[in-house]
């Protein structure tokens, strides 16, 4: 095998393992993108100031399927939460907004309503403490 005809195969071959690694990266990428990245929507807080609850919207909704949500409740200040909810919301493909949720907040418990554009109102509540 002569000297330039080995330099093009070894140059091939790499290229071929850089545009795999590559591909297999954009892949993962869209897989993250579209199935776990959190996105933030809005968030209450309480009227003491002692708690937060955080609306995210995790991936985003393929064609007309439901947007996957998580509720967080968090205690001021922290960042590790209290309880974590998860959710789906029937909201004829589209991804979640701000009315997409009401939150009133009781001494012990905050009740959070949920409502796709698809369904009815869902009641969800947590407990505080």
């Amino acid at each position: 095998m002569t000297r330039p005809f080995r330099f093009i195969c070894l140059l091939s071959a790499a290229v071929a393992v850089v545009f795999f690694l590559l591909a297999i990266l954009g892949l993962w990428w869209f897989d993250w993108n579209n199935h776990k990245k959190p996105t933030f929507i809005d968030k209450a807080v309480s009227p003491d100031g002692r708690y937060t609850l955080q609306l995210e919207q995790i991936g985003a909704p393929a064609f007309f399927d439901s947007a996957d949500a998580r509720i967080s409740l968090y205690a001021a200040g922290s960042t590790v939460p209290i309880e974590i909810l998860h959710i789906s919301v029937s909201n004829d493909g589209a991804g979640l907004f701000r009315e997409n949720w009401q939150v009133s907040w009781d001494t012990d418990r905050v009740t959070i309503l949920v409502k796709g554009w698809e369904e009815p109102e869902k009641c969800y509540e947590m407990p505080l403490g």
